[in-house]
């Protein structure tokens, strides 16, 4: 049956409805900050933002892998109902990510001195030292306290109730922006606006914290319970397998805005913040079905054979391809547009720039799908080493990149590491050890959807450029026209496919469900 309230579908519908629909709502609050805080305050400290993101995400470094091996070891106690173990895995999970915190908390205290350092030219830049240092108090304060309180949201995740996560962060995230632009227009307070952030920031995780309590009230009863020394090896190997996994990406993408606030400026930093604000707006779209889906396919991983496995992963590479598509024809085509029209013609960086990051939104959709499969198999252990080749790759590219092409140098590096390193390995460890296929079954498939990706853009460019006109008018024709071609090229050449036949289905089933509860509330 394919839709019923417990089976995993709806449970991940359910979660990527919450999810998404908050997300859009946060999304479209932030976009209109974004127009509020370069209105009111310079775009230098829009670059100061972005460029203490990079650097507190290269700190969280030390996080990396751990709640990912926590969520893979708790898929099977939370379907065997194992409360001890559950417990012993939370306290356990409780203990190391306050190691982490105050590691995180240490990190900024030591880089504090140094920050100017990281800016090209700060002395003609018109904010203090103190003040850029008070500043980064901040956002260490909101990063370390995220460790100390949110714990307990994995437990959450893991047991296929992100809704819980979604709907608070929706509250939360709606009253947490719209405080930041009232500030940001009557004050014009650079220090409120982040101070503001700290205080939801705690707000969220206490309301997490005390439903989980309620929830699970069982943590309280075993809370002396611990892992052996064997469970506690066999987590060690996953998470140092995990923190090797994900590094390469997580440092890659962290530390860009950290090279061109070096080699290039904090001006060109904030305004490259404006491109990825939209761009990481699509990957956390992305992720909440990712996130969603990652614990029904860890449930489905322990319960099910492998041919239904192997079907599963089609299912989810045919939905995250069709978003990959989109977004990449979207953007590469109608970037520049969208940032002349939402923040001004001033606004916009180099041509080449949108191109990039299109491609770079592919690879990551296409990869994400991959992601799933690798957290929620525990596929950890063999990876390892590759991420330090691809930082050795990406940093080798990036420095001279930065000099002599600019951003669009500093992003085509990043491309070129993940192309030459860790798609081809991904792909070889999801193939062999998770689907126990060749590497030609996911090949066949990416370069049937790379070819569709071809034929899309090729459409779209050549009306964008003779067809259709410009202006805000044009900009939603091309929008509208962009996603009919996508969709009608991708129905042409997969409407035969069991993957398109599955979700047709599905969606049957979610009007005649919605039919069925309209009718019966009306019948009451």
């Amino acid at each position: 049956m394919i839709f019923n309230n417990n089976s995993r579908t709806t449970k991940t519908i359910f979660n990527t409805l919450t999810g998404t629909t908050g997300h859009a709502v946060s999304l479209l609050l932030g976009f209109v900050g974004r127009m509020v805080f370069l209105q009111y305050l310079a775009v230098e400290l829009l670059g100061i933002n972005s460029l203490f993101t990079s650097i507190i995400a290269v700190f969280s470094l030390a996080e990396l892998g751990f709640s990912t091996a926590i969520s893979y070891a708790l898929y099977r106690p939370l379907s065997e109902n194992n409360e001890r173990k559950i417990s012993a895995l939370m306290q356990y999970y409780k203990k190391i990510y306050s190691i982490i915190g105050f590691v995180v908390l240490f990190l900024g205290i030591i880089i504090l001195p140094f920050l100017q350092y990281f800016i090209n030219n700060f002395e003609q830049i018109n904010i203090s030292l103190n003040d850029l240092r008070i500043y980064f108090i901040i956002f260490l304060i909101s990063t370390v306290s995220t460790y100390f309180f949110a714990y307990k949201r994995t437990l959450i995740i893991s047991d296929q109730k992100r809704f819980i996560v979604n709907i608070i962060n929706i509250i939360i995230s709606i009253i947490n922006k719209i405080t930041q632009i009232l500030i940001i227009i009557f004050l014009q307070n650079f220090f409120l606006f982040l101070a503001i952030n700290v205080i939801f920031i705690y707000l969220e995780n206490i309301a997490i914290n005390i439903i989980v309590d309620k929830r699970y009230k069982y943590l309280k009863i075993y809370k002396k319970e611990k892992l052996n020394s064997d469970e506690k090896k066999t987590l060690y190997v996953n998470i140092l397998a995990l923190f090797f996994t994900k590094t390469s990406s997580v440092f890659t993408t962290g530390i860009i805005s950290i090279i061109i606030s070096k080699f290039i400026g904090l001006k060109e930093v904030g305004l490259y913040s404006n491109y990825f604000l939209l761009t990481s707006a699509i990957t956390t779209l992305i992720v909440k079905f990712n996130e969603s889906a990652t614990a029904s396919v860890g449930n489905f991983a322990v319960t099910e054979n492998i041919e239904s496995q192997k079907e599963l992963f089609k299912k989810i590479l045919y939905f995250n391809s069709f978003f990959a598509i989109v977004f990449f024809v979207g953007l590469s085509i109608l970037f520049n547009d969208f940032i002349e029209i939402w923040l001004g013609k001033e606004m916009i960086l180099d041509r080449w720039l949108p191109l990039f990051m299109a491609i770079n939104i592919f690879i990551w959709i296409i990869r994400n799908t991959l992601g799933i499969f690798f957290n929620a198999y525990g596929l950890y252990k063999y990876y390892y080493y590759r991420c330090f080749f691809e930082i050795i790759i990406f940093l080798g590219l990036a420095l001279p990149g930065a000099i002599i092409f600019g951003i669009s140098g500093v992003i085509g590096s990043q491309i070129i590491a993940i192309i030459i390193i860790q798609l081809p390995f991904e792909i070889f460890i999801i193939s062999k050890y998770a689907l126990q296929e060749k590497i030609k079954f996911i090949y066949n498939h990416l370069f049937k959807y790379l070819f569709i990706t071809l034929i899309c853009f090729c459409i779209s460019y050549f009306v964008y450029f003779f067809l259709l006109p410009s202006g805000l008018i044009g900009f939603i024709l091309k929008i509208l026209f962009i996603l009919l071609v996508v969709t009608s090229v991708y129905y042409i050449t997969t409407y035969k496919t069991e993957e398109f036949k599955y979700y047709c289905n599905l969606f049957k089933n979610i009007l005649i469900r919605s039919k069925k509860i309209t009718s019966n509330q009306e019948i009451k």
